[in-house]
């Protein structure tokens, strides 16, 4: 399972203490955090972590599952694309936070501090096949994509 972006594990490391049959691996553009966690777990937890730039760089692994959990959000429409186009070519699923409410998605504002919107990947311009399953949060769900996605990579 990868994991972009893993942040600071604060729940996922709960997670994972308690299961033997993941191999995870954490990515993040944050080198500190890659560094840290690399420090924290390597001698205790069988978890790899590495820093990559998923706009820049397609993945150079495969990997069974992409679990990306409020990543995309950040991202302008071309950006969101292209990692959507390197996620589809590095796995067999990707389980990614859409916004099930958002009923048109909008440009990112690059005018304010807080880059930030919410979007629906079955909407246009993306307009996804309905995933698998999804997973209810307080305002997000959780999406079960099967790879490559289908519509218009």
């Amino acid at each position: 399972m990868l994991d972009l972006p893993c942040g600071d594990l604060v729940w996922m490391k709960h997670y994972l203490n308690n299961r033997t049959d993941v191999d995870y691996t954490g990515m993040d553009i944050v080198g500190s955090l890659i560094a840290e966690h690399s420090k924290a777990f390597s001698h205790t937890h069988p978890w790899t972590f590495q820093q990559h730039d998923i706009v820049k760089d397609p993945l150079l692994e495969k990997y069974d599952l992409i679990f990306s959990r409020q990543m995309a959000q950040y991202w302008c429409t071309e950006d969101t694309v292209k990692v959507l186009q390197h996620f589809s070519e590095g796995a067999s699923y990707l389980l990614i936070t859409i916004y099930l409410d958002v009923k048109t998605n909008i440009p990112l504002n690059t005018n304010t501090a807080w880059l930030f919107r919410p979007q629906n990947f079955n909407n246009l311009p993306f307009a996804l096949t309905d995933p698998i399953c999804e997973d209810e949060e307080t305002e997000c769900v959780n999406a079960l994509y099967k790879l490559p996605l289908q519509q218009w990579l």
